[in-house]
């Protein structure tokens, strides 16, 4: 299974506030998904693969309606694309993610993660290294999206630092 076999804990971002109490209707597009998202890593961390996949659709079908796509939009498509056992599509938005910014975090993670998936062990190798010589440099940027996932980035840290020596 897809969902059971993806790595939650790096992608959870610790938003608050419970999804079931909103009216998504009432959000901006962007909003709604991100509260899809978050609903869907939050299921996944908890173990409940099959609510996970009853709402990964939506989310992913919430993203196709943001206007605007940022790297943080293509990091959490590329989250749930993997957990819906489409690696190749992570690996398609860090690309994209990359050929806008070489060393963002999230491209990098996500290109290894990916590779990592499709069997690549070397290609994965690389990108969690380009990670780890990044990561500091790219930390010290203070995206809007490296706070907004402070947590998931140290655990993605960690996560490379484990795949780079035993890959």
């Amino acid at each position: 299974e897809p969902a059971a076999s993806a790595p939650a804990a790096p992608f959870a971002n610790g938003t608050t506030g419970d999804p079931t109490q909103v009216d998504l209707s009432s959000m901006t597009p962007r909003e709604a998904a991100d509260r899809l998202y978050d609903r869907v890593m939050r299921l996944a961390s908890a173990g409940d693969s099959a609510q996970a996949r009853t709402f990964l659709p939506m989310a992913l079908a919430a993203y196709q309606q943001v206007p605007e796509v940022d790297a943080d939009v293509r990091y959490h498509v590329g989250v749930l694309a993997l957990m819906g056992g489409d690696p190749a599509t992570m690996r398609a938005q860090a690309d994209t993610i990359l050929s806008a910014e070489p060393n963002h975090l999230f491209g990098l993670y996500n290109a290894a993660e990916a590779e990592q998936t499709m069997g690549n062990t070397a290609a994965a190798r690389q990108f969690y290294q380009r990670f780890l010589d990044a990561y500091d440099q790219e930390v010290a940027t203070a995206r809007t999206e490296y706070t907004a996932h402070e947590n998931a980035l140290t655990a993605m840290r960690q996560e490379a630092s484990r795949a780079a020596d035993s890959l």
